[in-house]
């Protein structure tokens, strides 16, 4: 007969958890909002960050996510440039930043994907408004 050890059948159990819990990572698709922008962040002293070469500031219980889509703290990541997808409050402050993986970041930004295929011009303020009742 064939017995395996238990050492050795704890690794080959362990090997094949990790692959599997890599393997579902790897295959997340997070959902970005419609409305979030796309940008270039550098972390600074909490709660100033760089966003595209201006400055700007997290909102108070704004967050960054990773590419594990875990929350990181914003000192964890000081002085890194980072690609990210991220939304404003109506104060005009982050409060939603996702880093993007390569392969996310070489998508298109959420917010060009919505008006893809469609042409939108704002109305003229000089002509009147009519909607139709159904």
């Amino acid at each position: 007969m064939f017995f395996i050890r238990p050492p050795v059948a704890c690794a080959f159990f362990l090997l094949g958890m990790t692959t599997l819990s890599n393997a579902g990572a790897q295959a997340l698709e997070r959902p970005f909002p419609q409305h979030a922008k796309r940008g270039v962040m550098v972390v600074g002293s909490y709660p100033q960050v760089s966003l595209n070469g201006s400055q700007r500031r997290l909102s108070a219980g704004g967050w960054i996510r990773n590419v594990r889509n875990t929350v990181d703290l914003p000192v964890t990541l000081q002085g890194q440039e980072l690609t990210v997808n991220y939304t404003e409050n109506q104060q005009g402050e982050i409060d939603r930043a996702w880093i993007l993986s390569p392969q996310e970041a070489s998508q298109r930004p959420p917010s060009t994907e919505r008006q893809s295929g469609a042409s939108f011009s704002s109305p003229d303020p000089s002509e009147p408004v009519f909607f139709e009742a159904n």
